[in-house]
This record gives C-alpha cells, structure tokens and sequence, in this order.
C-alpha cells in the first residue's frame, strides 16, 4: 500500500513537502523505479518557481529606462521621499551620465545627503535596465563593502514596485523567502536560474532570454583582491566589471597616514580603473567624505591635480548668517536649556522664531527641506550642526576639514600663496639685486629648481622655477609626471642619466643672463641626499664648468633631541654660519659641500613667507603665472614645536596626502644659499637669531664644555 502526502502553498509559486515515501515489503522492482521516478518529479515541481509574471505597468518602467531621477522618486520613494535640491539635481545628472556612458565622477556632498543612495541606486538603475551588466562595489573594508551588497539585496528581495515591474529579476529572488540554499536548484519551467545569492556576490537569474540574465553583483574592500576580476557566465561568456561604485575609500585611520593614503590612490589609479577589458569605457562613480585636508577625499575632488574625477564637492551652507552675535545667543540659550533639562531646546526655537528674519538674513542653504521636526528651518538645523561640533561640521557638511596643524604652522595659507606677487614678470631681476641663488632637487624621473634673487636686506624675488625636463602641463605631481629624464636619456643607467641632467641644467641655468642688469647665479646648491646618487652630484659639481658656484648639499633633519649643527664639533677647513655649515669630504681632493638644518632653514623660510610684501626681508613669487601648484608644494608640510636640548625647536612633518615638497626644499635651499654668500638682513628670522645669545643659551653652552 502506497501513502502519498502533499503539502501544497502557491504563495509564491508551487512547491511540495513530500513526506516519507512508505510502503510494505515491495514485492517487484519497478515498483522502487516508479517511486524514484516520481520523487524526482515532486522534487522538480517542488523547485520549479513556474512562469515569470509579466510586468505590471510597463509604461512606468519604460519611463525611467534613460532617466535616474525618475527611477529613484519612482522605486525607491521610501529613501527619496524629499524634494530635490539643486545639488541633488547636479549629482544626479552625472552619476546618470557617467552609468550611460563611461567614465569617473567623485563627489562629496554633506552627511545625510544621501550620496551613497544616490550612487547606489543608480548601479541598481544601470543593472536592472541593463546599461551595465557588471557591478563591482568597493568599501573602505571588506565588512563596508558587504554592507551595500545587502542594501541591493534589501532592495530586490522586499521592493514591491520593483517586484510589480522588473518581475524577470525580482520574482525569482522573493521565491527564495529568504532561504539561501533554494537557490541552489532553483528552476523557471524547467530550466536553471543559475542565480548566485552569497553576501559577497549575487549572480541575476538566467530566464526567458531577459537582458539582465547573468548580470553580476561583486563587493570587496579596497584593500583586497581586485585586480583580474572576471566572471564567466553559464553560456560561456566571460565578462568584466563596467560600473564600479567606490564608496569613501578610507577610514578615519587611513586618512591621517600619509603611507595609507598614497597606497590608496595607487589603487585607485591602477587597481580600480584597470578593472575593465580593452574595448570597454569603465564608469566608476565615488561618494567621498573629506576627513583631513591631503587625505584620499581630497585629493582626488582636486580637478587641477586629477581632473579625470571630475570631483564635485557640495556644502550644506554656502553663505553663513551675516548677524552671527544673534547666533552666538542662541547657542548659548540653547546650551542653557539643556543644563536645565529641556531637551528640545525649546527656549533657543522660540529666541529664533522672534529674530528670524535678522537671523536668516545672508544665509544660503543648500537644501531647503532638511530640518527636524523641532526645529522651524534649515538655516536653523545647519547652524544646530555647527555649534554642535564647528570641526565636524567643517568636515563632515562642508567637506572642508580645518586644517589639524593650521595653529602650528608659520607658513601662509594655500590662497594667500598664490595671490603673493611681487609684480615683476618671470625672469626679470629687480634694481639693486646683491645676489641670484638657485637650488637643484634631484629625483629619478625628473629636477625640481629655483632661482632666486636677493637685496642686501635678505628681501627675496622668486624669478623663475621649474621641472627639469620642462612639462607642458600646469598641474602634475612627480609619481604622475608626463615628461621624465627616462624620456630624456633613453637606454642610460640611473647614475649615468643624473650626471648628463645636471651637466645640461647647469648649462641651461648658467648661461643664462637675466634680464635687464645681465646678472648671473652666484650660488647654487644641488641636493645629494639621495644616496644612490651622492657620489654622482659629487663628481658633476666639481668638473663642471662652473664649479666656483656650484656646492652639493645636504638637509639634516635636526630633531629637537639632537646638538644644532652650531653646536658640531669643528673640523679643519669648516666654514660656519646660521644652521649650516661648509665641509672638505675627505679623500675626495678638497671637495666641498653644505650641510644645513632643514627644519630651520624651512622655518626662517616660512617667517619670510609671512612678512607682508614690501617689508624687509619678505619673499614673493613673480607675477604672470598661476601659482597653484607651487602652493601645494609650500603648503605640504606643517610644523610642531617641541622643546629641545637647546630651547624650543621646530621640526617640519609631511602632511597627509601630500607627496610632492620639492618646491618646498628648493625655496628653503636659495635661502640656505644666500645665507652662505652672507646675505642676512634682519629678516633671517629675527626670533630664530635671538634665540642663539640668549642667557639660558649661554648656559647650556657653558654646560656642554668640558674642563
């Protein structure tokens, strides 16, 4: 006797429960046939979704195939729910360009703004009407990645509209229920779905010959394997990622590691954009948060140094309140009402419902609709923020981080720099000019050198500065350099291709009569710090030509724990001044070079930077030329100030983000330079000199001798 139970749910498609198959002692074989016959039919039946719906309103889907506004108010009203603001409407249009047609966008726009599900819905936008077929998201980590794997999955898994009009991808996962293993056999009439639905991967369903069949969903973290991503469908076709989303590639630790941020842009640049094959256009689109000024954020919203980003970065109060005192009440009748136990703050809204209108007055926002409940505007909610926490607003809703180090550091801000002319064009030598020093920065793939000219005051005129090969870009950075000495000196070994440079810039620089006086460089320092090439600066400066002005030199990095190079003990044939010294190098024949305190040197340096224009002694750049560039190399380091064994010292530390100082280096070497031709003036930093006779000096002078 056979006994046969079925359990049959048509909630979403048939399947079957069959229980155990019992039966007597069978008494012939086909009988056992017949019985695995038909539990593998159940087994079909029960595995098999049937039919796909059709689409419930095909006009609406139709609609929003070529618009990613329309999709997002559409289909994922539950998080758009407010109206756009123009920044909103401004992203939108190139995330919605970049998925069409190619190509990166960066963009950084205020928490809460919601740039992650605006980057997020348009990979579900792009796969869904496949404008894309492989979408590879990448997180800060791992664990991030896998996060916005699973607002995807959210989406497929529990959208009803989604459901009603893109039945082909969502019906088969709502069967699932939830329960993973399903997938494994899952069939539509009979044939396989081949979906994949893991926490790092989800593969779409192969059905009815649907565009979207075999399309792919991949996270991992930055840090992880990407290069030679592939994935090879059931037909055979093997395909590449064409849409990345990188979602803020960097955490708050990363950020402030000037190592993690270069290796992270390395990535970017190579790893991510190399996902694609050789005939694709790869679109990738990048939600940033600015966590530090240099950081990987910003860097690559920078469109002078990586305009292929075409960043975007977007505030949430453009214009702050011109009457700030009524401000400033309220944050305090607000912090009063707190201490008191109110915590709406109900006292501060009714002060600002009174004023409003003085205290609105000059404000820009940039979304009109983001306030709470409890709060009446949102001029009010930004200016909330702001005195909630001024550092994290700056960061995290104006994505301009205040500089970490800015009360630390001497040197004048990026904008100040550039705007700092001394109104003579490039080249040309002002009146009464002592002195022209110049400074070589020697690397592998190319010099960085300035000249510079010098009043008997120590009033300094940058004339000129530039690369050696000269690039014909305006904005580069040394580890991306178009034109490099490997361009220059082709087949020729590192060594040899440094001393053919520095002959041909010592020519270039050295005939060189500058206009009008005909006045020629009577110092120039070549850096030969770089060990692998010490012995080569070396050889080159002395069988030049012009070997009576060219020294090589070092920079010592001269920690506050450290003796000053004053304090050095004297050989035969030193020559002493302010932070330096000139030495024989033994066993070279009387060659001789500069040693100097690179911290000093960088800090007298930024004094002279600081001095208003037209005051003894200040430094400036000529006139004609965007000094962007030179800015950032300026603006790269910042300064500490500790105490050291002989009073307080500064030591100069590179920013984060911030590879390229060479311009930096250079102008601190010409002030080093001038010093040794004896050009001080008052302004060789009045502090940094009183400091040298200084009573408490004299005694740990005193204290150093030994009877």
């Amino acid at each position: 006797m056979k006994h046969i139970i079925f359990c049959i749910d048509d909630g979403c498609g048939l399947w079957y429960n069959m229980a155990k198959w019992r039966t007597t002692v069978p008494k012939k074989p086909n009988q056992r046939a017949a019985a695995i016959r038909y539990q593998r039919k159940a087994s079909m039946l029960e595995r098999d979704i049937g039919p796909i719906p059709p689409v419930a309103n095909p006009r609406r889907r139709a609609r929003c195939k070529n618009d990613l506004a329309a999709f997002a108010r559409t289909y994922l009203g539950k998080i758009f729910y407010l109206p756009w603001c123009e920044d909103h409407r401004k992203v939108i249009s190139k995330l919605e360009h970049v998925a069409l047609h190619g190509g990166c966008f960066a963009h950084a726009m205020p928490r809460g703004m919601g740039k992650t599900s605006l980057s997020l819905a348009a990979c579900l936008w792009a796969i869904l009407y496949a404008h894309r077929r492989f979408i590879y998201l990448v997180g800060a980590s791992d664990a991030a990645a896998q996060e916005l794997l699973q607002s995807v999955k959210s989406e497929l898994e529990a959208n009803e509209v989604l459901l009603q009009d893109f039945p082909e991808v969502c019906y088969p996962v709502s069967c699932l229920e939830g329960i993973t293993k399903r997938v494994q056999g899952q069939l539509c009439e009979g044939k396989r779905t081949h979906m994949v639905w893991r926490k790092d991967e989800i593969v779409l369903p192969t059905v009815n010959n649907a565009p979207t069949s075999g399309s792919i969903i991949r996270c991992s973290g930055i840090t992880g394997r990407i290069r030679g991503t592939i994935h090879r469908t059931w037909g055979g076709e093997i395909i590449r990622p064409d849409l990345v989303l990188v979602d803020d590639p960097q955490t708050d630790e990363s950020a402030r590691s000037a190592a993690q941020v270069e290796t992270r842009i390395r990535l970017l640049m190579g790893a991510v954009m190399g996902l694609c094959g050789p005939t694709q256009k790869l679109a990738i689109v990048m939600p940033l948060t600015v966590i530090v000024p240099g950081d990987v954020a910003d860097r690559i919203l920078d469109t002078n140094k990586y305009p292929e980003w075409n960043g975007e970065r977007t505030k949430l109060l453009y214009q702050f309140p011109e009457n700030m005192d009524l401000w400033d009440k309220y944050a305090e009748i607000k912090a009063q009402a707190y201490r008191e136990g109110d915590k709406d703050a109900k006292a501060a809204t009714r002060f600002y419902r009174k004023h409003r209108k003085e205290m609105d007055k000059g404000a820009v926002v940039a979304w009109k609709y983001r306030y709470n409940d409890e709060e009446l505007s949102a001029i009010q909610h930004a200016m909330n923020l702001y005195y909630k926490d001024e550092a994290a607003f700056w960061a995290e809703y104006q994505n301009e981080p205040k500089d970490e180090h800015l009360a630390e550091t001497p040197m004048p801000t990026r904008d100040e720099l550039v705007r700092r002319h001394t109104g003579l064009i490039r080249g040309l030598v002002p009146r009464g000019v002592r002195a022209l020093t110049a400074f070589i920065d020697v690397h592998n793939a190319a010099f960085y050198w300035m000249v510079v000219a010098w009043l008997e005051d120590a009033t300094g005129y940058v004339i000129d500065y530039d690369t050696y090969p000269r690039q014909s870009l305006e904005y580069f950075t040394l580890p991306r350099i178009p034109k490099t000495l490997q361009n220059l000196y082709p087949g020729m070994t590192l060594q040899g291709r440094v001393y053919r440079a520095l002959v041909d810039l010592f020519k270039e620089l050295f005939s060189t009569k500058w206009p009008p006086t005909g006045a020629m460089i009577d110092r120039c320092l070549v850096d030969a710090g770089w060990g692998l090439v010490t012995d080569v600066v070396h050889r080159a400066c002395s069988e030049t030509e012009y070997g009576a002005v060219v020294m090589p030199s070092y920079g010592r990095y001269v920690t506050p724990k450290q003796r000053r190079i004053e304090d050095w003990s004297r050989k035969p044939g030193d020559q002493r001044g302010f932070g330096w010294l000139i030495r024989n190098r033994t066993g070279t024949g009387g060659d001789r070079y500069v040693l100097y305190d690179a911290n000093k040197w960088k800090s007298i340096m930024a004094n002279k930077l600081s001095l208003p224009w037209g005051e003894k002694g200040a430094l400036a750049f000529f006139s004609g030329k965007d000094h962007r560039l030179l800015a950032d190399h300026l603006t790269s380091e910042y300064v500490k100030r500790a105490e050291g064994t002989a009073g307080p010292m500064d030591e100069w530390k590179l920013r984060p983000g911030n590879p390229d100082d060479h311009w930096l280096d250079c102008l601190a070497g010409c002030c080093v330079a001038a010093s040794t031709l004896d050009i001080h003036g008052d302004a060789f930093s009045r502090q940094e000199r009183r400091k040298v006779y200084t009573a408490d000096d004299l005694k740990r002078r005193i204290s150093r001798v030994k009877i």
